[in-house]
């Protein structure tokens, strides 16, 4: 909670949660709820349950979740289902490991970040205001905006997220 609140008290725009929990709390919730207020977007990865539903933070409404899909923009078998917003590639990525060496990665940790990219590029470049309408907003674009994929949405959500 530590890591939302310093986000918080920075007045950040984006913040970006690649990890989950099964269960969701009230202090949780309270943070996040409170960031949103505050006119901050949270992206929270989906987790990668195997089929099983979407993890804390993703799960709650005020929350962009984020699936995984491979190459092909099919979801993988690690892929959650449930309250899933958008999908963005999160297979075969290369990126430095824990030892500073490079290494190969699958999971929606790395989707989300990607989607968390895309996401702060297009706050600055359509010039949202940010305020208490502010996941509203950019939830419309994104839906409006994103790459639909003709799957079962508890998989696939909205598609991979663009905007104009």
């Amino acid at each position: 909670m530590s890591g939302l609140r310093w986000a918080i008290d920075e007045n950040v725009d984006v913040i970006n949660i690649s990890l989950g929990f099964n269960t969701g709390s009230k202090e949780l919730k309270d943070i996040v709820d409170e960031a949103v207020n505050n006119g901050i977007i949270i992206v929270a990865s989906s987790g990668n349950t195997n089929g099983l539903n979407a993890q804390y933070p993703a799960r709650f409404e005020n929350v962009i979740s984020i699936g995984v899909v491979n190459e092909q923009l099919l979801p993988t078998k690690l892929s959650a289902i449930g309250k899933i917003d958008f999908v963005a590639p999160g297979t075969n990525l290369i990126s430095l490991d824990n030892h500073g060496e490079y290494s190969q990665f699958n999971g929606s940790s790395f989707s989300t970040a990607l989607a968390s990219g895309v996401i702060v590029e297009n706050l600055y470049n359509l010039d949202i205001e940010k305020g208490k309408n502010t996941f509203s907003e950019v939830m419309y674009l994104l839906k409006k905006n994103s790459k639909g994929i003709n799957l079962n949405k508890e998989k696939v959500g909205n598609g991979v997220p663009t905007f104009p």
